[in-house]
């Protein structure tokens, strides 16, 4: 792997980190008997893929039509996400599939975002409820630390 490309993924973790810790919060603080939200609806192609490989696939309700993007190739999961549901996510799609749980990266589908938190359902976690507790999850499980690339030698 070139630097260039290295240096993408290791900030590609420090970006997206708060998605996979709300996620790991959600089940964290979740009663016992609550194994995964029953239904999970993702509507972003980061979300998608964070969804499609922390839930269990029968509890995806659906995830956008960005999952099973290939032109040009930027979901890696396209190719495991055949027989789900993908939606173009709005309002009356999303709440129609009646989720628990619907997970929307930051910035994106504005109206969206808008509708669920003025109607209330599913539940919605604003940024600064969240951050204190993404905050204790990074210091509780530290990432692990970047390992060197292994070199092959010649022959």
């Amino acid at each position: 792997m070139r630097w260039g490309l290295r240096n993408y993924w290791v900030n590609m973790r420090a970006k997206h980190s708060w998605v996979v810790g709300l996620v790991a919060i959600t089940f964290a603080f979740a009663p016992r008997s609550f194994a995964a939200p029953p239904r999970v609806v993702s509507t972003f192609l980061c979300t998608d893929e964070y969804v499609f490989r922390m839930v269990p696939h029968d509890n995806i309700a659906a995830l956008s039509f960005l999952a099973a993007d290939t032109h040009p190739v930027v979901s890696t999961i396209r190719d495991r996400v055949k027989g789900m549901t993908l939606i173009r996510p709005d309002t009356e799609t999303v709440l129609n599939l009646k989720p628990d749980l619907v997970v929307i990266y930051e910035g994106t589908n504005p109206r969206l975002h808008a509708h669920l938190k003025e109607i209330g359902t599913p539940k919605f976690w604003p940024r600064k409820t969240l951050e204190p507790m993404i905050a204790q999850y990074k210091k509780d499980h530290p990432a692990p630390p970047v390992q060197p690339l292994p070199m092959c030698k010649g022959p």
